[in-house]
């Protein structure tokens, strides 16, 4: 018997399009979260349990924290320092427009929420489309297959990463929770030292070819946003940023959140973080969940565009730009109970996580120092973001342990 995974049959080895949709547009807000529970048909470990009340009081410090550090830093405007205001929605820049244009609604955007959804970007969506049949393809595998693949570490950042994984909501250097969702990581192809897990069921099929087209177009419009924040920022090099990140030190992850029964409404899918490069390019399917988190300490919805790209600043930009670029603390929920009846859809999505050279060092733009002192010390990128995945992702030794206990 024939085995069809996806849109890979991996018994004849052939690849072809996908004509399934991803899911239905869905629109919903939410208070902030309630502490994250499993299905009650895992099992999970003690340990596991014992982190909900933490995170219940760690969602409460971390919002106040966000509140303190985005209304002491002022936005520069017109060369007058003004306090940032709210935001009840997510901005979309349409890339079409004129390059002034697009700078300046894409500094408006970072310096404020530190979100933004980009349409008429100019990536084929075909590439998209291979991608998330790859995707699903991949995740429809067997746990034991896919451990095959396991995560080799925060050096590499490549592999497989298990439900239960990864860790978030970081506060005093204390892990506190765990997320339900997988994930597969891919770095640069072909870098001494480092290899990404390509899994051999896919040999014959479009598989690698077809993440590597997406990793190049996202590479691309990653060293064409650098630009443009170069130029916002007034470097005297508009190429400077450009100049740092063109060694394609990123990381492509593909995401899988899977299905959740109808009790689990405030099921959290990934906790709330900021993430660590210097921007993230995410394609989302249109089931919904990512929330920003704004400067009054409400949810703001990132509503699925179909055919956008959604990006947001990370900590080692904030650092570059001592926090006028701001990282957005951000999480993903399951959608409200009563919105699907049939239980919470899983979800897909595929984030693409740009990161400086690693030799480059950051240190206070010069621009963004002219007004008040460099709040940070420099330091390395590579050493920045080593440090930060290995405080994420448990040791590989010890990866994807979870998965017997957690049931995909």
């Amino acid at each position: 018997m024939q085995r069809v995974l996806g849109s890979y049959d991996i018994s004849v080895r052939t690849s072809a399009r996908s004509q399934r949709g991803i899911g239905n547009h869905s629109d919903f807000r939410k208070s902030p979260p309630d502490p994250y529970r499993y299905p009650v048909e895992h099992s999970v470990p003690l340990e596991l349990s014992l982190q909900t009340f933490a995170y219940r009081v760690k969602i409460q410090i971390m919002t106040e924290l966000l509140s303190e550090s985005i209304s002491s830093s002022d936005v520069v405007e017109n060369g007058k320092s003004v306090s940032p205001a709210p935001i009840s929605q997510i901005p979309v820049i349409d890339l079409s427009n004129s390059e002034d244009a697009i700078i300046e609604d894409l500094m408006k955007a970072l310096t404020t929420i530190g979100f933004a959804t980009l349409i008429n970007h100019g990536v084929p969506p075909t590439l998209l489309e291979k991608a998330l049949v790859a995707s699903k393809s991949f995740f429809a595998l067997s746990p034991d297959i896919k451990q095959k693949y396991a995560f080799q570490g925060s050096e590499s950042n490549r592999g497989y990463i298990g439900v239960g994984n990864e860790v978030l909501d970081v506060v005093d250097g204390n892990n506190t929770s765990v997320m339900y969702k997988e994930s597969l990581e891919i770095g640069k192809e072909d870098e001494p030292g480092y290899n990404n897990e390509w899994p051999e069921e896919f040999a014959e099929t479009s598989f690698r070819v077809d993440l590597l087209d997406y990793f190049q177009a996202m590479d691309t419009l990653n060293l064409d946003i650098m630009r443009w924040i170069g130029m916002g920022l007034k470097l005297e090099d508009p190429n400077y940023l450009v100049d740092r990140c063109n060694g394609q030190h990123e990381n492509l992850r593909l995401l899988h959140y899977p299905p959740l029964s109808p009790d689990l409404s405030n099921a959290s899918r990934a906790n709330l973080h900021t993430d660590y490069g210097t921007i993230s390019i995410l394609a989302q399917d249109q089931v919904g969940g990512l929330q920003a988190l704004s400067i009054d300490g409400t949810w703001i919805d990132v509503t699925p565009v179909e055919g956008s790209f959604v990006i947001n600043v990370g900590e080692m930009l904030m650092r570059w730009s001592n926090d006028v670029l701001k990282a957005t603390l951000h999480q993903v929920r399951a959608p409200p109970e009563g919105l699907y009846e049939d239980g919470i859809p899983e979800r897909y999505s595929i984030a693409f996580f740009c990161n400086p050279n690693k030799d480059a060092l950051l240190e206070c733009l010069e621009p963004c120092c002219r007004d008040q002192p460099a709040k940070y010390d420099p330091i390395n990128a590579h050493d920045y973001i080593t440090k930060r995945l290995s405080d994420t992702i448990k040791d590989p030794v010890k990866a994807n342990e979870n998965a017997d206990t957690i049931s995909q």
